[in-house]
Parts: C-alpha cells; sequence; structure tokens
C-alpha cells in the first residue's frame, strides 16, 4: 500500500493470480521498492485506487497515452461499491530489445497509471497520478508503486471562449493545457456540477506560465512524468523556447561519471541527478539540466530532438 497526498487515498498493486500471491504488495519504506515474493519474476501489475473514508468528490481514469491528445476513459477499470477503482487487465511489462530492460507499458490506451482528480469547494482541483514502474539493471530490478501529485489549482469558465479551463496555483504546476480531454469526461463533468466554478478572463500567461529564461547552454525542464518511457520522460526547452525530448534513462549517475573519467572526457561543474528518497529521479519543472550531446528525436523528422548524457547545469 502506497499513500497519496491526501491522507483519505491509498493505491495498492497486485501480481496476477498466476503468480500464485494474492495479497496486495508492501512497500519497503527504506527504499521505495515493491517488495516481490522470493523466487518470483513479475509478468504484470494490477492496481487499485481506495478512498476508505467519505467527503472527497474523486474521479478515476485511465488516459489514452497512446494518442496525441488523447482523452479519458474507464476501459478496463471495475469502480467498486465502496470507494475503490482496480484495473480489470494487468499492467504490462515489455522489454527493449537493444538494452533488455524491461519498463511497464505506458504510451498506449490502457498505460502504467491511472489518474485521480480531487474536485473541491470553488472549483479547485488536484490531480494525482499512481502506476508501477520498474527502475535499475536487467540483472537488478526494482518496482515501484509511485503515487505523485502533478497539478494543483482553479477550474474556471473562461468568459473568453465559454469553455472550462485549468489555472494553475503556481508556476510550478505547469500548463493543464494537456489534460482539457477530461473536461469531456462525464463523471468529471458531474462532478464540476457539484461545486461553484467562476467565470472571468483568463489570460494565457496564465494558462502556460513562462519558465524563465535558462543560461546559456542549458535546458530548463518543462515537464517530466516518471511513468513515461523506460526511466521517465519530459521535455526541456532553451533560452528561445525550443522544445527538447529528456528520457531518464539518458540521465548520468555515479557509475556513468567513473566512466568519463577513466576516459578523460572533460565536464565543468557535472552534478548527476541523485534519486529522491523513494530511488526515483525527478527532473523537477524549472530545473536547469545539460547534456554531452543531442540527436534526431524518435519517430519524426521534424519533431523534437533528444538530449544524451544529461546532467545538472
Amino acid at each position: 500500500m502506497a499513500e497519496t497526498a491526501f491522507p483519505e487515498i491509498y493505491a495498492y498493486t497486485f501480481l496476477p493470480k498466476s503468480s500464485g500471491h494474492t495479497e496486495p504488495l508492501e512497500v519497503n519504506e527504506a527504499t521505495g521498492a515493491l517488495v516481490i515474493p522470493e523466487g518470483i519474476k513479475p509478468t504484470g501489475f494490477f492496481l487499485q485506487v481506495e478512498i476508505p473514508g467519505h467527503g472527497l468528490d474523486v474521479t478515476v481514469a485511465r488516459k489514452d497515452v497512446g494518442t496525441n491528445g488523447g482523452g479519458y476513459h474507464m476501459q478496463q477499470i471495475h469502480e467498486g461499491t465502496r470507494n475503490t477503482w482496480r484495473t480489470t487487465s494487468p499492467i504490462e511489462i515489455f522489454k527493449d530489445s537493444g538494452s533488455g530492460e524491461r519498463y511497464t507499458r505506458w504510451h498506449h490506451n490502457f498505460s502504467n497509471r491511472l489518474d485521480i482528480f480531487v474536485v473541491q469547494k470553488g472549483g479547485e482541483i488536484h490531480l494525482l497520478q499512481a502506476g508501477v514502474v520498474i527502475r535499475g539493471s536487467r540483472d537488478m530490478e526494482t518496482y515501484h508503486l509511485l503515487c505523485e501529485r502533478l497539478w494543483h489549482g482553479q477550474v474556471v469558465r473562461n468568459q473568453r471562449s465559454g469553455l472550462y479551463v485549468g489555472v494553475p496555483y503556481d508556476p510550478a504546476w505547469g500548463s493543464f493545457v494537456s489534460r482539457n480531454g477530461i473536461f469531456n469526461f462525464e463523471p468529471f463533468r458531474r462532478a464540476l456540477g457539484r461545486v461553484a466554478i467562476t467565470p472571468r478572463v483568463v489570460s494565457a500567461d496564465e494558462l502556460e506560465p513562462w519558465l524563465g529564461t535558462p543560461a546559456e547552454g542549458c535546458y530548463r525542464m518543462d515537464w517530466f512524468l516518471p511513468f513515461g518511457g523506460r526511466r521517465g520522460q519530459g521535455i526541456a526547452r532553451t533560452a528561445d523556447g525550443t522544445a527538447v525530448w529528456v528520457v531518464g534513462n539518458e540521465v548520468l549517475n555515479q557509475h556513468d561519471l567513473d566512466d568519463l573519467a577513466a576516459k578523460k572526457v572533460p565536464i565543468q561543474n557535472f552534478r548527476i541527478v541523485q534519486p529522491e528518497a523513494d530511488g526515483i529521479v525527478r527532473l523537477r519543472r524549472g530545473m536547469d539540466i545539460r547534456s554531452l550531446g543531442i540527436r534526431s528525436g524518435f519517430s519524426k523528422k521534424d519533431g523534437p530532438k533528444y538530449l544524451q548524457g544529461i546532467y545538472l547545469a
């Protein structure tokens, strides 16, 4: 079991019944990793979100991450009678053909997480995400049940367009625009109908808070999701606003640093990105980073390039 940013909301994960282990997996408090029974190599994970008490107005859904601008749905989610939501098919595990690293399937209609929207008085919104990721090497995998707080702000009705929009309470939370599909999700619309939504004029700067300009030769993180890619994925921007991909498996660690030193690669003021207390590397919005190189993007020739050999500025 793992607590979210709200003490009333819990997340659990289970192995498939074929594993012979039917109880929720425990979390090692010292390392943040799931405790996997001896002799079992997981082939997937079921995910459950639970609200034991009452008083919170919560919408749980899955985002179609595999589609650009994908919406939200309840496919392969069972909503129980006691404020529980559970995936009815396991989160899948894939293996990278090059490195051999395993990762939970994320770029798909049925991704490795559930999105949890808490709706409060005046249209105040908290977005949480609960899901399972894999870290470590192919020889020493660790599995983590993450409960991320991704966004905090207010939903208002923009008087210019007549549409709902999300306005972050602080620039650190970033834009809500990529989640606008939730406004077409009927359970969320019903939740908004139970609170008073303020109509007002909203400026473009409120919807897309400015990150500021990174130092010369640096990139400033726009967003980063630990559920994305093999080891997390996001977007950083140059001083002129150009987007570049940031993937977690390109973030350098101490072992990489030792290899570079042995090869006498000149790097000034090198600082690695340290994992947080739960063992997960997160590149927070507003963080400045550098890289050893940059190469073509994943698929589109005109799409963002991605950074190689990432370290802190």
